[in-house]
Protein backbone atom coordinates (compact mmCIF):
# COMPACT_ATOMS: atom_id res chain seq x y z
CA UNK A 1 0.00 0.00 0.00
CA UNK A 2 1.19 3.40 -0.53
CA UNK A 3 2.13 5.95 2.45
CA UNK A 4 -1.20 7.80 1.99
CA UNK A 5 -2.62 5.19 3.68
CA UNK A 6 -0.66 4.33 6.21
CA UNK A 7 -2.36 5.66 9.32
CA UNK A 8 -6.16 5.71 8.23
CA UNK A 9 -8.56 2.66 8.62
CA UNK A 10 -10.22 1.11 6.12
CA UNK A 11 -12.99 3.04 6.09
CA UNK A 12 -11.24 6.26 5.74
CA UNK A 13 -9.32 5.19 2.86
CA UNK A 14 -12.42 4.47 1.40
CA UNK A 15 -14.00 7.95 2.76
CA UNK A 16 -10.90 10.33 2.05
CA UNK A 17 -9.33 8.68 -1.21
CA UNK A 18 -11.89 6.59 -2.83
CA UNK A 19 -10.09 3.12 -2.75
CA UNK A 20 -11.17 0.27 -2.12
CA UNK A 21 -9.16 -2.28 0.20
CA UNK A 22 -9.58 -6.10 0.80
CA UNK A 23 -9.80 -4.80 4.33
CA UNK A 24 -12.48 -2.65 3.65
CA UNK A 25 -14.59 -5.52 1.60
CA UNK A 26 -14.42 -7.65 4.81
CA UNK A 27 -16.04 -5.02 6.97
CA UNK A 28 -18.57 -4.48 4.83
CA UNK A 29 -19.59 -8.06 4.40
CA UNK A 30 -19.24 -8.38 7.96
CA UNK A 31 -21.34 -5.28 9.06
CA UNK A 32 -24.14 -5.96 6.34
CA UNK A 33 -24.50 -9.57 7.69
CA UNK A 34 -24.74 -8.44 11.43
CA UNK A 35 -27.25 -6.14 10.34
CA UNK A 36 -28.99 -8.95 8.99
CA UNK A 37 -28.96 -10.63 11.98
CA UNK A 38 -29.98 -7.54 14.24
CA UNK A 39 -33.12 -7.06 12.27
CA UNK A 40 -33.72 -11.03 13.15
CA UNK A 41 -33.05 -12.13 9.06
CA UNK A 42 -30.32 -14.49 9.50
CA UNK A 43 -29.36 -16.17 12.31
CA UNK A 44 -26.14 -18.35 13.45
CA UNK A 45 -25.67 -20.87 10.71
CA UNK A 46 -27.71 -19.43 8.28
CA UNK A 47 -26.03 -18.63 4.67
CA UNK A 48 -25.03 -15.91 2.62
CA UNK A 49 -24.10 -16.53 -1.54
CA UNK A 50 -21.09 -15.56 -2.76
CA UNK A 51 -19.54 -15.22 -6.77
CA UNK A 52 -17.73 -13.15 -8.37
CA UNK A 53 -16.39 -12.01 -11.56
CA UNK A 54 -12.53 -12.38 -12.72
CA UNK A 55 -11.38 -9.11 -11.84
CA UNK A 56 -9.87 -10.29 -8.45
CA UNK A 57 -7.62 -13.14 -9.98
CA UNK A 58 -5.65 -13.33 -6.61
CA UNK A 59 -8.97 -13.66 -4.71
CA UNK A 60 -8.27 -10.96 -2.23
CA UNK A 61 -11.26 -9.20 -2.33
CA UNK A 62 -13.44 -12.16 -2.69
CA UNK A 63 -11.33 -14.21 0.54
CA UNK A 64 -11.91 -10.87 2.60
CA UNK A 65 -15.50 -10.84 1.93
CA UNK A 66 -15.69 -14.83 2.39
CA UNK A 67 -14.01 -14.15 5.85
CA UNK A 68 -16.59 -11.14 6.64
CA UNK A 69 -19.29 -13.24 6.38
CA UNK A 70 -17.83 -16.41 8.19
CA UNK A 71 -16.15 -13.92 11.09
CA UNK A 72 -20.20 -12.94 11.43
CA UNK A 73 -20.87 -16.47 12.22
CA UNK A 74 -22.87 -17.22 8.72
CA UNK A 75 -21.92 -19.93 6.08
CA UNK A 76 -20.80 -18.78 3.03
CA UNK A 77 -22.57 -20.76 -0.54
CA UNK A 78 -19.21 -20.20 -2.71
CA UNK A 79 -20.16 -19.71 -6.37
CA UNK A 80 -16.81 -18.40 -7.78
CA UNK A 81 -16.61 -16.85 -11.01
CA UNK A 82 -19.93 -16.55 -12.21
CA UNK A 83 -22.21 -14.35 -14.05
CA UNK A 84 -24.29 -11.66 -11.33
CA UNK A 85 -27.30 -13.22 -12.43
CA UNK A 86 -26.49 -16.15 -10.70
CA UNK A 87 -26.13 -15.36 -7.32
CA UNK A 88 -29.37 -13.96 -6.51
CA UNK A 89 -31.22 -17.01 -8.73
CA UNK A 90 -29.21 -19.43 -6.54
CA UNK A 91 -29.92 -17.39 -3.54
CA UNK A 92 -33.78 -17.62 -4.40
CA UNK A 93 -32.89 -21.47 -5.61
CA UNK A 94 -31.60 -22.40 -1.80
CA UNK A 95 -33.36 -20.13 0.25
CA UNK A 96 -30.25 -18.32 1.13
CA UNK A 97 -30.33 -14.95 3.50
CA UNK A 98 -28.76 -12.72 1.07
CA UNK A 99 -26.05 -12.29 -1.49
CA UNK A 100 -22.54 -10.65 -2.27
CA UNK A 101 -21.46 -10.33 -5.88
CA UNK A 102 -17.45 -9.30 -6.05
CA UNK A 103 -17.94 -7.06 -9.08
CA UNK A 104 -17.49 -2.89 -10.55
CA UNK A 105 -19.61 -3.90 -13.29
CA UNK A 106 -19.60 -1.35 -15.83
CA UNK A 107 -16.08 0.13 -14.42
CA UNK A 108 -12.47 -0.32 -15.82
CA UNK A 109 -10.95 -3.50 -15.04
CA UNK A 110 -8.70 -2.32 -12.72
CA UNK A 111 -11.13 -1.62 -10.33
CA UNK A 112 -13.73 -3.56 -8.51
CA UNK A 113 -16.55 -3.71 -6.19
CA UNK A 114 -19.35 -5.54 -4.27
CA UNK A 115 -23.61 -6.10 -5.33
CA UNK A 116 -25.67 -6.55 -1.87
CA UNK A 117 -28.73 -8.57 -3.02
CA UNK A 118 -31.35 -9.44 -0.22
CA UNK A 119 -33.43 -12.44 0.67
CA UNK A 120 -36.29 -10.93 -0.68
CA UNK A 121 -36.68 -11.53 -4.57
CA UNK A 122 -32.89 -10.79 -4.98
CA UNK A 123 -33.78 -7.24 -4.76
CA UNK A 124 -30.99 -5.25 -3.66
CA UNK A 125 -30.58 -2.77 -0.35
CA UNK A 126 -33.59 -0.30 -0.59
CA UNK A 127 -31.63 3.53 0.32
CA UNK A 128 -32.92 2.86 3.80
CA UNK A 129 -30.96 -0.11 4.21
CA UNK A 130 -28.10 1.15 2.59
CA UNK A 131 -27.50 3.76 4.88
CA UNK A 132 -27.98 1.98 7.82
CA UNK A 133 -25.04 -0.33 6.31
CA UNK A 134 -22.96 2.75 5.72
CA UNK A 135 -23.15 3.53 9.44
CA UNK A 136 -22.87 -0.54 10.62
CA UNK A 137 -19.32 -0.39 8.07
CA UNK A 138 -18.35 2.89 10.08
CA UNK A 139 -18.78 1.46 13.46
CA UNK A 140 -16.88 -1.97 12.93
CA UNK A 141 -13.14 -2.03 14.57
CA UNK A 142 -10.87 -3.09 11.83
CA UNK A 143 -8.45 -4.42 14.96
CA UNK A 144 -11.18 -6.32 16.61
CA UNK A 145 -12.62 -7.61 13.34
CA UNK A 146 -8.85 -9.16 12.85
CA UNK A 147 -9.26 -10.83 16.45
CA UNK A 148 -12.37 -12.72 15.22
CA UNK A 149 -12.08 -16.11 14.14
CA UNK A 150 -14.86 -17.46 11.59
CA UNK A 151 -17.67 -19.85 13.09
CA UNK A 152 -19.45 -19.80 9.49
CA UNK A 153 -18.75 -22.46 7.13
CA UNK A 154 -17.57 -22.37 3.56
CA UNK A 155 -19.73 -24.43 1.19
CA UNK A 156 -18.61 -25.33 -2.52
CA UNK A 157 -21.51 -24.75 -4.15
CA UNK A 158 -20.43 -23.93 -7.61
CA UNK A 159 -21.18 -27.18 -9.21
CA UNK A 160 -24.73 -26.94 -8.65
CA UNK A 161 -25.22 -23.19 -9.47
CA UNK A 162 -24.01 -23.60 -12.93
CA UNK A 163 -26.11 -27.03 -13.30
CA UNK A 164 -28.81 -24.29 -11.99
CA UNK A 165 -27.69 -21.50 -14.26
CA UNK A 166 -26.99 -24.14 -17.41
CA UNK A 167 -30.75 -25.41 -16.74
CA UNK A 168 -32.61 -22.31 -16.31
CA UNK A 169 -30.86 -20.22 -19.36
CA UNK A 170 -29.35 -22.58 -21.38
CA UNK A 171 -31.43 -25.42 -22.00
CA UNK A 172 -34.76 -24.18 -20.76
CA UNK A 173 -37.66 -26.72 -21.62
Amino acid sequence: YSSEIMNLTPQEVFIKLGFITEEFMEIYAYAHVKQLMLTGKVRSGDSIVIGWDPRDPGGDFTSAVVSGVCKAGINAMILGVVPTPLVPMYMLYKNALGGFMVTASHNPKDQNGIKTFCSFKGLKPLPDNDVKLTRAVLEVNPSNLRKLNPTGKRIDSRTEALKLFYQFSLAPE
